[in-house]
């Protein structure tokens, strides 16, 4: 199913849902066929069992509201980090903890070293 003009994507204190002619129905999650080469096209609706209720071909035909929903959402869920800088790397037993600075901030992340 590909609809743009009809629907309203809101929020509300649950969650996401979509309004097509009058008719509610939530959706648990959205998904980017193309998150890198076209994030903002061809975004599914996903139900709680992670099957397709339907797709908008390009997120230009919602209204404004819609749109921005949307894009904030798939930002949350595709956003990767760009390290710009190591500001420091401290072993930890089996694992390094990096502070980093990134194009959203400071940030500390840990990883583990496998054991062999």
């Amino acid at each position: 199913m590909g609809f743009t003009e009809e629907i309203r994507v809101a929020r509300d204190n649950q969650g996401i849902y979509i309004l097509i002619d009058g008719v509610r129905s939530r959706v648990a999650s959205v998904a980017s066929a193309f998150p890198r080469t076209y994030p903002d096209r061809y975004v599914a609706f996903l139900d709680e069992t992670g099957h397709e209720m339907g797709m908008v071909e390009d997120l230009s035909g919602l209204d404004a509201d819609s749109r921005s929903l949307l894009q904030a959402e798939l930002k949350d869920i595709y956003f990767v980090p760009t390290i710009l800088e190591v500001r420091d790397v401290n072993a930890q037993g089996i694992s390094h903890r990096f502070k980093v600075l990134t194009d959203d901030g400071e940030a500390t992340s840990r990883s583990i070293t496998s054991m062999r």
